[in-house]
């Protein structure tokens, strides 16, 4: 009979182990560390370059990439997130390279696209202005929380880019495992989605390549730090 009951109390000890454990783990946050890419040569001559453009990264860009790759490298990164555009999928091979972490899994978001410029796609603010007898550039993107704004350049709107933009970003959160850490290479119009989420960001500016990190946990955000340089 004690024996029994010896065992039995074991039993429930080491069943009682393993669900504070597993409770244990499903209390850990998790980090979303966001980039934006490195500088590109539309970046260098001044272009409005956007969701419906591309361009190359510079050879500085590159060697910072990874130089903020290496400075990363004792975070063990689950899975990595860009854009469809070429500057953040290249950027974040580049980081990964310096961090030596190349064969973690990544993927292509178009949720995660810049926003498009629309007809100034391409141009200097100053061509376009030429080109089009105008003294001052328009609002090309109107307010986030503006619905019915018709961009008079046919732009993407702030606030259907940040719509999308938070579409994708839900999914990255909803995918997240406690404990985990996801790379999110994106784009300076991730800014939008920041201010909303962290009012205190407002009219801030993300540099190429600054690191914003995000704390999850159970689904709820927290800003660690932001836009932080380390090349």
């Amino acid at each position: 009979m004690k024996k029994k009951f010896w065992i039995g109390l074991v039993g429930a000890v080491c069943v009682l182990g393993i669900v504070v454990s597993l409770f244990g783990m499903a209390q850990r946050p998790s980090y979303i560390y966001m980039v934006r890419h490195g500088r590109t040569y539309a970046n260098e001559q001044g272009l409005l370059m956007g969701g419906d453009g591309n361009a190359d990264l510079t050879p500085e860009a590159v060697e910072q990439a990874k130089t903020v790759g290496q400075d990363l490298a004792d975070v063990s990164f689950g899975k990595v997130y860009t854009s469809t555009l070429g500057r953040t999928i290249d950027t974040a091979s580049y980081f990964l390279e310096g961090a030596g972490q190349e064969s973690v899994d990544r993927q292509q978001m178009e949720a995660l696209d810049d926003i498009s410029w629309g007809d100034a796609e391409g141009y200097t603010s100053q061509e376009f202005m030429e080109q089009n007898q105008l003294d001052v550039f328009p609002d090309a993107f109107g307010s986030v929380d503006d619905a019915d704004y018709v961009s008079p350049i046919h732009a993407e709107t702030k606030y259907h880019f940040y719509q999308r933009f938070d579409n994708g970003m839900q999914q990255i959160i909803d995918a997240i495992k406690p404990g985990e850490n996801v790379l999110v290479v994106a784009h300076s119009s991730m800014q939008f989605w920041l201010e909303k989420q962290f009012p205190e960001l407002e009219g801030q500016e993300i540099t190429n390549l600054g690191v914003t990190v995000i704390k999850v946990t159970h689904g709820k955000m927290e800003l660690v730090e932001y836009n932080r340089v380390m090349y």
